[in-house]
């Protein structure tokens, strides 16, 4: 039984919610909850307030009040998912509403999520997730950035019109971009491209310092094959290449923490391997056509189609 010290009274835009620190500080420390209490999440009370006023929508606090007590999460008909989200985004608590739509990313259960069509502008080339489930479209010289909404963000150009070759996330929530070719980026701050050597002309995967900008490594490859892709995963740099005339699979992303593949086959089928590198199950098929590229990210998957940009969004539903 929770005691009378536990209790918290709030008031959101006039309507009455009684709750427990408990339920509060389940929040997390960087939630718009957390400042209530003190390094040993006890709750901050001086006795003259009696309950807190919170500026906001009680329709949408009531949905995130029951998602922190329950873990579960049910919206009611009249209430818009999106503003739901920006609701939980000012909380501070857009990762326990993540959490409780979709669960881990699993290659045997995904289901269709979404599916988006692009602008009318530019066609769609590469599509890259970031660690926290947004992700970028490269559309020629343009750069299209989604947030875990899938809402709009400021579009990237860059200065002097150049193609965008490939963009990377530094972190989850900045984009490097460059006319260079397949890019990635490790956490200790460097980055990988595929290039050509100048001296040597040898193919390769340059390795540069991102905090002074100059090159540290060149790592060659193959002599007759270019890098397409680039992956960090943990402590590997991975890439993928053209050289292979009859190859069985088009395109792939491993998945170092599942030791586990996710791939695109001859047939265009997306194709999730286990530990033992058999397929064990296949997405169905887009209205979108031919898959032109996919990226995995914040324990979803982006299909970039070839037909109308458009672009599908997989996601693993909760046990």
């Amino acid at each position: 039984m929770e005691s009378q010290k536990d209790r918290v009274k709030l008031n959101v835009g006039g309507k009455k919610f009684e709750t427990t620190a408990t339920t509060l500080a389940g929040a997390g420390r960087n939630s718009y909850f957390g400042a209530m209490f003190d390094e040993n999440w006890n709750l901050h009370s001086d006795g003259s307030i009696t309950e807190l006023f919170i500026d906001r929508n009680p329709d949408y606090f009531g949905v995130l009040l029951d998602l922190l007590r329950t873990g579960e999460l049910y919206i009611p008909p009249k209430i818009d998912k999106k503003h739901l989200y920006r609701e939980a985004l000012y909380y501070g608590i857009e990762d326990h509403l993540r959490l409780a739509k979709w669960g881990p990313f699993d290659g045997n259960r995904l289901q269709l999520a979404e599916c988006t069509k692009g602008p009318t502008v530019g066609k769609a080339d590469k599509i890259r997730a970031s660690p926290n489930s947004w992700c970028c479209v490269v559309r020629d010289n343009i750069v299209n950035v989604y947030n875990w909404m899938l809402e709009e963000q400021p579009t990237i150009t860059t200065c002097d019109y150049r193609r965008v070759n490939d963009v990377c996330w530094v972190n989850s929530d900045n984009i490097a971009d460059y006319t260079a070719d397949a890019l990635g980026v490790s956490s200790d701050y460097k980055l990988f491209s595929s290039c050509t050597e100048r001296t040597n002309k040898k193919n390769g995967i340059g390795v540069w310092d991102q905090v002074t900008g100059k090159q540290t490594d060149f790592l060659p490859y193959w002599p007759d094959s270019k890098a397409t892709k680039f992956q960090w995963e943990n402590t590997v740099a991975l890439s993928w290449s053209d050289a292979t005339y009859q190859r069985m699979y088009r395109d792939a992303i491993a998945i170092e923490e599942r030791n586990s593949i996710c791939v695109v086959d001859s047939n265009e089928n997306l194709v999730y391997c286990g530990s033992d590198w058999v397929p064990t199950s296949q997405l169905q098929q887009s209205h979108g056509g031919w898959i032109r590229d996919f990226s995995i990210g914040g324990d979803r998957l982006f299909a970039l189609h070839w037909i109308n940009d458009i672009s599908d969004v997989w996601e693993t539903p909760r046990p």
